[in-house]
């Protein structure tokens, strides 16, 4: 299949343009419809896993800022659209039972948790990782678990990842080392209140507990929350997408100073792992470039695999609009990704969703489309806490599986692609597309010369909206030509395509 986010695989291309291939929304499926769950039930940063009965589970998130609520639960569902929320017998909420989980191994008194990343392991035993946010502690934590409901964080004191704010504001200074020789004189000293306004903030505390070298060796494994864990079955290999919290000083062009953290611009780096627990230091992947606007910041990245592909749900936070939207972009190996689009994936249609909308884990199969199960959330970043508006659903858009990105001919033109050379893999040429006026093709040698009896004026001509139009020439079959390399040429009116096929 050619996809046409894959630039290696056109050799050229005029009056095309990229564009996300179209979604259908299908509404609300999840929402805070009694006191267990708060204000807001997120998919933001949370797992859907299949389970043995061909039912899949939700790890979300719920919480309520004045009460003082942060807590993970779980929902399931046949068909990923209509969601039941079962009882299980650890945590009450006003004399009655919840769905909510009660993690075992915390700290004493500490019970906000939020933003799960579950996956099953060898010999049937399960794993999640999630953020601890009960201050003073600011902490990414991995549990274990026999049957998927019941966990234990096995070493509190042993995090995956920790939260800048728990290191302290020194991190914010770059050239800055800790400054364990002003432990006395507390949050007042000059460089520890520079960056990041509060008491709390400037002095973490683990900078009263830790000598120098040890607190560098944290700064390393530090992230901003909002982190995803994906789990390769096929190599073995965990890979940790999350946000890297760049230093954003003072006088910099990126800086605002109205974002809730103006001291750092949030870029996306990468680490890996054979057995989950000890990672790769961080290797920066997505950043801001010449190509964005000033306040572009990166909040997230959610990826899907496929076909040889990683397809990642970025998280988009232009900060002067205070707004999060999902932008997709791809990579074969993680490491370097592409982002041909730079425009929002899901738009943000109604009040429900006009502030932000955020990615799971991953997609759901639902026959030849995937889901997306997005949360939707009325208000902007830096509104989150305010009580009028602080609400989130989980809503479901659905579009076909290889519909991720299209080419579509600009207004008023004939837009015109040639492949470089592939080896036909099938009898048969397909063409994805929706077109509203027509499409021909010419079957070519590897260097673009027409094949005898494939050449455009004996194309049949193709329109209308499939995701398998076949491409027919009168007179000649493409069978013969299976397994030989060969090129396509396509002259495109008023449409969009998205793959090529066979």
């Amino acid at each position: 299949m050619i996809y046409f986010f894959d630039d290696a695989a056109i050799a050229a291309a005029h009056n095309l343009e990229p564009v996300p291939g179209p979604v259908e929304k299908q509404g609300t499926v999840l929402e805070p419809d009694r006191p267990s769950d708060g204000k807001r039930c997120m998919s933001f940063a949370s797992s859907i896993v299949p389970v043995e009965d061909g039912r899949w589970r939700m790890y979300y998130s719920v919480s309520d800022f004045a009460a003082n609520l942060r807590s993970i639960a779980i929902a399931e569902s046949a068909d990923g659209l209509h969601w039941e929320k079962p009882m299980l017998g650890q945590v009450q909420v006003d004399g009655e039972d919840t769905n909510r989980l009660a993690i075992k191994g915390l700290a004493e008194g500490v019970e906000r948790c939020t933003q799960p990343q579950v996956s099953r392991v060898d010999g049937g035993h399960w794993r999640m990782y999630f953020w601890v946010n009960h201050r003073p502690f600011l902490r990414y934590l991995m549990a274990e678990s026999g049957d998927g409901l019941h966990w234990e964080v096995a070493d509190f004191d042993q995090p995956i990842i920790y939260h800048p704010l728990e290191l302290g504001s020194w991190i914010w200074t770059p050239g800055l080392p800790p400054p364990v020789e002003a432990r006395d004189q507390g949050p007042g000293q000059e460089a520890l209140g520079r960056f990041v306004p509060g008491e709390e903030a400037q002095w973490g505390h683990l900078l009263e507990r830790l000598d120098a070298e040890e607190l560098v060796r944290l700064k390393g494994l530090r992230a901003n929350d909002a982190v995803y864990v994906h789990r390769d079955e096929e190599r073995g290999l965990y890979e940790l997408y999350a946000p890297w919290p760049m230093c954003n000083i003072e006088g910099s062009p990126r800086r605002w100073e109205d974002d809730n953290a103006p001291f750092m611009l949030r870029a996306i780096h990468r680490r890996t792992s054979t057995d989950g627990q000890n990672w790769s230091d961080a290797d920066l992947i997505i950043a801001p470039d010449a190509g964005d606007r000033t306040d572009q910041q990166f909040y997230y990245l959610a990826v899907h695999r496929q076909a040889g592909w990683r397809i990642g749900m970025l998280g988009s936070y232009p900060v002067a609009a205070k707004t999060m939207d999902i932008e997709l972009c791809f990579s074969r190996d993680g490491q370097r990704w592409d982002r041909p689009l730079r425009v929002p994936w899901i738009r943000r249609e109604d009040d429900e969703e006009a502030g932000m909308v955020y990615a799971p884990d991953r997609l759901l199969e639902a026959g030849d489309d995937w889901l997306l199960l997005y949360t939707a959330n009325p208000c902007l970043h830096g509104e989150v806490r305010d009580p009028q508006r602080e609400r989130a659903t989980v809503r479901a858009a659905r579009f076909p599986k290889n519909r991720f990105m299209g080419l579509a001919t600009a207004a008023g033109g004939m837009g015109r692609l040639w492949t470089r050379p592939f080896v036909l893999g099938g009898t048969e040429l397909r063409v994805d597309a929706r077109l509203d006026g027509c499409l021909r093709a010419e079957l070519c040698d590897p260097f673009g010369k027409p094949l005898p009896g494939f050449e455009s004026d004996r194309c049949r001509v193709v329109s209308g909206d499939r995701v398998d139009h076949v491409l027919r020439w009168e007179g000649a079959e493409v069978a013969p030509y299976q397994y030989n390399a060969v090129s396509l040429r396509l002259e495109v009116e008023q449409g969009a395509i998205y793959n090529i096929h066979w």
